[in-house]
């Protein structure tokens, strides 16, 4: 009697262990595939985005062909570094804030060229914010909007501030333009779209987004934990 109340203890606490160990394995499997699903969602909504700004900046080369084929040349020739630069890491969801910073300078750039003298930019990144990862194309959707509707409505010269810097164990980025908020701006279009939805991919609970509609200026405002 005393070897089959020890048995039945044993078994009990076999069976016990092998449900445990079989529900964590379980669990660890759930999230794995979960994990693989949302970095499958990213890299899609990442790949399209190029094609998106590559859309854009041929606009810009195309405007400027007949124009003024010197500017074209040279648009030309920033969107091949763009293109290498963007080809050489297009499976990296994260990049380092400093990297996403030299792909709206280009963008800038190319803008630039096109606009010399209705266009102007400054990028303010702090030196431990150059070193953060975000995910990647974070910004550009947002730059690109800034020019879009920031041309249509700024006064005299379009103007635009790019900002990023740490505080109490936040990121925050702010992209602010002069001009003023166009109520039927395409909100939902692809480009800042598929960044609310990477944002809720790849930092659910953990950002928050602002967009502060001045009379002269729009500001939007990204916060995220890290």
């Amino acid at each position: 009697l005393d070897y089959t109340w020890i048995f039945f203890i044993w078994s009990a606490l076999y069976l016990g262990l092998k449900f445990w160990i079989d529900l964590i394995e379980a669990k660890e499997r759930g999230e794995k595939a979960l994990l693989l699903a949302q970095k499958s969602q990213l890299l899609m909504l990442r790949y399209q985005l190029n094609p998106h700004f590559l859309f854009n900046a041929l606009n810009s080369i195309q405007a400027l062909i007949y124009e003024n084929p010197n500017h074209a040349d040279e648009m030309i020739t920033e969107l091949s570094e763009f293109l290498r630069f963007t080809i050489k890491d297009k499976d990296k969801l994260f990049i380092p804030l400093g990297k996403e910073v030299e792909i709206v300078k280009k963008y800038l750039s190319i803008e630039k060229t096109r606009f010399p003298d209705r266009l102007e930019y400054l990028v303010n990144v702090s030196s431990h914010a150059f070193n953060q990862e975000v995910i990647a194309f974070i910004l550009q959707p947002f730059v690109e909007n800034a020019v879009k509707y920031g041309m249509k409505t700024s006064k005299e010269k379009l103007s635009i501030v790019i900002d990023g810097y740490t505080e109490n164990d936040k990121l925050f980025l702010k992209i602010t333009n002069s001009g003023h908020w166009v109520d039927n701006a395409e909100e939902s279009g692809t480009g800042i779209q598929n960044v609310f939805d990477r944002l809720n991919n790849a930092y659910p609970g953990k950002y928050q987004l602002n967009i502060l509609k001045n009379s002269d200026s729009v500001c939007v405002i990204i916060e995220i934990s890290i």
